[in-house]
Formats: structure tokens, sequence, C-alpha cells
């Protein structure tokens, strides 16, 4: 006995995914039914039922006296922004990553993709334990995910080789992704020393937590006239860490054998407990030392002295991440899989500081 054909209008439904998957992108439209319908050479109504598959598939939206447009060529799955560290814990104070998915929101609703975030439970500063961001971890394994970009999160073999089997398009802030969009250290130190140099400063020190910040200080400090020394240099300390700033800027102006002139400020959450121990070693800013910071653009602490601020600005590190996502999305091809992301210098916080 034979089995039973499959429906006409699923036969027409898959035919129509394959095509869309293929050849068309977000916000695409498809032909009038009636031409659909006779390009099938079936009813209408038959082709009515094809499109409603689709519909429920979550692949098109129909729209009365407008048409049929392409919002999801993957079918009934969503993109993923999943970001281990918990941005909502009180120690997190993490105002550039709640900023970049704020932006990547926009703009990936913008481009009509459904969306959904992941929020792990991980501390600031941890770096190890289990993978916290269950939401994230059930849609992989019911194969629901369209798409994963990745905030400070680790890219973990299980998780990615399965998502690069399944050809889910995946896009992370760090180099465990194999497409990233990131902030180059290097480059950002060189044109902090650069900055620094020109406003006459040459013995620099370092607080931070970017455990490759020593390495491109010792070579940057074979590229230009400055002198940084280990003692100098102060990685070990979590910025979100009460008194982190306070206790490395104490421990830097005690070692022996001289004292900066200027000092590079990797994370912004260090600044209120080095401005304390500013003024608890009563040094004169930025005679005694001139201070640069990273710094979150939209922080609007103020500091009780000038600081050369270098700034990270979210909205671009987001729609630079959204753009090329989308490019992997679409099946478009892109030209690096690094992005590098520039940080700007603020120049109203230069005014009050004058060369030496």
């Amino acid at each position: 006995m034979n089995a039973p054909s499959e429906p006409k209008y699923r036969t027409i439904a898959q035919e129509l995914l394959r095509e869309i998957r293929e050849t068309m992108g977000i916000g695409s439209m498809l032909a009038p039914e009636k031409e659909l319908a006779a390009r099938f050479n079936v009813h209408v109504l038959t082709l009515g039922k094809a499109l409603r598959m689709l519909q429920e598939w979550g692949v098109i939206e129909r729209r009365r006296a407008v048409g049929t447009r392409v919002i999801n060529p993957m079918g009934g799955s969503w993109v993923c922004i999943v970001c281990e560290m918990n941005v909502f814990s009180p120690s997190s104070r993490s105002l550039f990553h709640r900023g970049v998915i704020y932006h990547l929101r926009h703009f990936l609703k913008e481009a009509g993709l459904p969306l959904r975030v992941s929020i792990g439970e991980s501390e600031p500063g941890a770096t190890s334990g289990d993978f916290t961001s269950l939401d994230f971890v059930g849609d992989l394994e019911a194969g629901r995910l369209a798409g994963v970009i990745g905030l400070s999160t680790d890219a973990e073999p299980w998780w990615i080789q399965k998502l690069q089997r399944q050809g889910v398009p995946t896009v992370g802030s760090n180099t465990t992704f194999p497409d990233r969009v990131v902030y180059d250290v290097w480059e950002t130190l060189n044109q902090a020393i650069r900055r620094l140099t020109d406003h006459g400063r040459s013995r620099i020190a370092y607080i931070g937590w970017d455990k490759s910040a020593r390495r491109h200080l010792a070579d940057l400090s074979r590229c230009h006239p400055v002198e940084i020394r280990e003692a100098w240099i102060k990685d070990d300390i979590h910025p979100v860490r009460p008194g982190a700033g306070w206790e490395e800027l104490r421990e830097i102006w005690s070692a022996p054998g001289g004292k900066p002139d200027a000092l590079i400020v990797e994370n912004e959450h260090l600044l209120p407990d080095i401005a304390r121990a500013v003024a608890e070693l009563r040094l004169s800013i930025p005679e005694d030392l001139l201070i640069l910071s990273h710094r979150t653009r939209g922080n609007t602490w103020a500091a009780p002295f000038p600081i050369i601020f270098q700034e990270a600005d979210p909205q671009l590190y987001a729609w630079r991440m959204a753009e090329h996502f989308l490019r992997l999305y679409r099946g478009e091809a892109v030209a690096s899989h690094t992005v590098v992301v520039p940080r700007f210098f603020s120049e109203e916080a230069l005014h009050p500081i004058e060369k030496r």
C-alpha cells in the first residue's frame, strides 16, 4: 500500500522556504498571491494555506493591501544576545555592556529579527564555573537559535561547535569566537601613550585588569621614549572590588626607585577609588601625575581633577556588531572575521591640561 502523498500546500511551503533562504533577505517582498498560485498551478486558497504555514513558522508577515514580507529566513527561531556576566548585579556597574545590549536590541529589531536576551549569573571578574545563561542553553538544545551574539562571554567548544555544525551565524566580543568585534588593546594603549608623551610625560604607570596589557606595554616601551616599570603595572585586582584603585595607586606611589608622571587607567570603575588615593597622598593633578582613563561614553561621573578620557561608545560598538552579524545572517561576504572598533579622546577634558 502506497504511503499518502504530502499535501500540495506543504510542498509549496517547503519550496518557498528554500527559495527565501537561498535568494531573499529580511524585508524582501514575495510575489503577489495570484502570481504565486499561477506559478505553482494551484488554487489561490491552496497557496494561502502554504503562506499560512510560513507565517506560523515565523518566516513571513502578511498584510492586507501591502503584501507578504520576509521577516526571518531561518523560520520559527530567534537571535539570542547572550551575556554570561550578570550586568544587573549590584557589583557589575557595567554601563558599557548595558548600553551595548540596549542598542543591539534596537538595531536588530529595526532589521526585523525576532530577538531575545539571555543574561547569566557570573559575577564580574569570575574566571571559572559552570555556564549559567540557561535560557540560551535551552534554546540551543531545542534548535531554536537563528543567530547568536555573545557579550562578556567565552565561546565554549561544546556549544560553539554545535552552532557551527548547524550553520547558525555567531559573533562575539572576544577572540574565542570565529567572528568577533573587539577593541584593539595594543592600539588603544599605543594611542594613550602617544597622547601622554604629547603632554611631555615619559614615566608611565598602568592600572587595569586586561592580562594582555603587560605584554603590550613592554612592546610599546620600545616604540616610544618612555619608561614603564614592572612595579608601575597593576593588573591583579578586579576593578569592581571595593578599594581596588585606592590600593593599586598607593602601591605604585610607594614603589622604590622613583615615581611615574602619568597613569593609564583601563577601567572607569577604578576612578572613584583612585580619586580617594590621590587626596590621601596629597598629589597635585595633573602636575604630579597626569591621568588618562578609559570611559564609557555617557558616563557622567565628575572627576575632582582634570583627566584625559579615552572613550568607548556603546552605540557605535553595537552598530558595528549588528552590521557584522547581519552580513553573516544574510549570507553576505565579510571582508574580515575581526572587526576593530576605535576609541575616542574626549577633547573637553584636555582644556585644563597644559604641556610641560
